[in-house]
């Protein structure tokens, strides 16, 4: 089953790279703990599922840069570019960035999942 999932990521991931630069790109995969699920998140926030692993949602057209699942694996974030954060599922918004002149660019849960971190380079 390991195998089989890796080969259809691999296999979206090249199409995805061979057709025009407008078709968003997969930009981020998650696999589910029993490996029973994937997710991925494509640049313009729109996520793809396979498995066993229920699509909560997605934003419309953000130039997203990060998907994490929650702890429970019931819920799961995505960041965009500018910090703001979309959640899902028993994802909880813990509060969002201040600042207007960075690019986010990462999102971890933290070991509790009780609140996060969030990477960014200065423009």
């Amino acid at each position: 089953m390991k195998t089989f999932l890796y080969y259809c990521i691999i296999l979206c991931l090249t199409v995805m790279v061979q057709t025009a630069h407008t078709v968003p790109i997969a930009i981020d995969l998650e696999v589910t703990n029993g490996e029973s699920g994937i997710y991925v998140l494509f640049s313009d926030g729109r996520l793809q599922t396979a498995g066993t692993v229920i699509n909560r949602g997605f934003p419309a057209n953000i130039n997203a840069v990060d998907f994490t699942l929650t702890n429970s694996e019931r819920g799961y974030y995505i960041l965009d570019e500018n910090g703001t954060i979309y959640t899902y599922g028993d994802a909880v918004l813990y509060g969002r960035p201040f600042s207007s002149t960075s690019r986010y660019v990462d999102f971890e849960l933290t070991q509790t999942g009780t609140g996060y971190y969030l990477s960014l380079i200065h423009i």
